[in-house]
């Protein structure tokens, strides 16, 4: 099933929020400790007679143990919640700003703060019902056997957030979970390409035994013998951009599917991670006649206009660059001459080279969606290999240019990528990378052995 852009962006905001699962959470302490009294209510005709040790305590006692547990769990979670505001702040000083999404998002931390907001939430809803008139008469059991479990799962949930917390801060797992990031942002990229493809070898094969079969999505232009525009006609309207910031999602499938009920021809000039201005054209809209356009033209642009989301920050919904931008802004802090950590900057580049590698055995998408009579409808905007490459190579290559042991590690890593190189944009972009940190190296910088490493690792990729 297909989600469109709202949902999408909707779904991000609650994967990096601190309050959604724990908002879960405390609704359905509520709903328990609700169930549990009421089940406690009606003991005598519900509850086997080998639970009933559970109904001796008194209810003094039973208060006392509530409001006992109820000022632990909030002590317990302002402590979480410093914790974790101080490990935002490193995270925030070492790693940069932007990676602070990586640690917000992190479903351990997550589910460690719900768990004490929710057991202080329980204790005090049972509190509340056992003040209740309809409640005096009887002795909560259930309810608080509940309560007992949940503080010691609560114990453990804090030993667990303690060596969780020790663990996410190491610059090894942040780089590895920004990596992950990375890789599912590719795959996403790649996998919209590769299931167009098969749509369309699929209705290419079954098109002479079912010719009135769905239309779909081609991205193999090699076909057409003229410009899809010409066949349309030129009479184009440009629809703006009603706001300033970052392009977070473009959904061209949306988009496809409206050009070709009204045989209309989208240009889409922004992809994501781009910045536009208020009243930029984000999108050119092409019909074979003036009626076309003007029958749908006061519900057409406001409708296309929703199939792209523009937020104030950049988000890898799309945006595969997004996260090759955090592993580089990482590596760039640790070359930094006040931080000084090039194992941490030789670990990014290692990442980065592992994704290009697997990104040469794949193929990206085009940026053309063609329907089933070969008719161009949508050109988009989509991350290169070249471009992608550069993202996660030109701002390293410049910073270390003086850095010995980065720039070795640069050049294997553009070796690693020249063995797995399938077309010549790859090819060419492992000898341009290599060629201008031949052409940028200062003799005087270096040791003549750690030259020698250079120029071998340089002759090697040239030869």
């Amino acid at each position: 099933m297909r989600l469109n852009a709202g949902l999408l962006k909707l779904i991000e905001l609650i994967r990096t929020s601190f309050w959604f699962i724990p908002l879960i959470m405390v609704v359905s302490s509520i709903v328990m400790a609700v169930v549990l009294a009421w089940l406690d209510a009606y003991a005598e005709a519900i509850i086997p007679n080998w639970l009933n040790f559970v109904y001796q305590t008194e209810a003094s006692t039973i208060r006392s143990l509530l409001n006992t547990v109820a000022g632990s769990m909030i002590t317990v979670t302002s402590i979480a919640f410093s914790i974790t505001i101080v490990t935002l702040t490193l995270a925030s000083t070492q790693f940069g700003p932007r990676l602070v999404r990586t640690f917000m998002m992190d479903r351990g931390t997550q589910v460690v703060l719900g768990t004490f907001i929710s057991n202080f939430t329980y204790c005090i809803a049972l509190v509340y019902v056992m003040s209740l008139e309809y409640y005096q008469e009887s002795t909560l059991g259930l309810a608080i056997l509940w309560c007992l479990a949940a503080t010691f799962v609560s114990v453990c949930v804090l030993i667990y957030f303690i060596h969780h917390v020790a663990k996410a801060i190491q610059a090894d797992t942040v780089i590895n979970d920004v990596y992950c990031e990375l890789v599912k942002s590719l795959n996403k990229l790649v996998s919209n390409s590769n299931s167009n493809s098969n749509s369309n070898s699929n209705s290419n094969s079954n098109s002479n035994s079912n010719s009135n079969s769905n239309s779909t999505v081609k991205h193999d232009t090699s076909a057409l013998e003229e410009d899809a525009t010409l066949q349309l006609g030129m009479n184009e309207i440009e629809i703006h951009a009603n706001r300033s910031g970052y392009i977070q999602f473009v959904d061209v499938n949306a988009m496809f599917e409206t050009a070709k009920r009204l045989s209309l021809h989208i240009e889409v000039p922004f992809g994501p991670g781009d910045f536009i201005v208020e009243n930029t054209t984000i999108l050119k809209v092409n019909s074979c006649s003036e009626s076309d356009l003007e029958i749908s033209d006061s519900g057409l642009a406001d409708k296309l206009r929703t199939n792209i989301i523009v937020g104030s920050k950049r988000t890898p919904l799309q945006d595969p660059k997004f996260a090759i931008h955090q592993l580089v802004e990482v590596a760039l802090r640790a070359l930094s001459t006040g931080v000084n950590d090039p194992y941490t900057a030789l670990t990014c580049v290692d990442k980065l080279s592992a994704s290009l590698c697997s990104l040469c055995t794949k193929q990206l998408p085009d940026g053309r969606l063609i329907d089933d009579k070969g008719i161009l409808r949508v050109v988009f905007k989509t991350p290169s290999f070249t471009g992608l490459g550069e993202a996660a190579f030109d701002q390293i290559r410049q910073s270390s240019i003086e850095t010995a042991a980065v720039i070795i590690r640069l050049l294997d890593a553009l070796y690693r990528i020249a063995e797995h190189t399938k077309t010549e944009e790859q090819k060419s972009f492992v000898l341009s990378q290599t060629k201008i940190i031949k052409e940028s190296i200062n003799h005087d910088d270096f040791a003549h052995s750690d030259l020698q490493a250079i120029k071998q690792r340089i002759n090697l990729i040239l030869a």
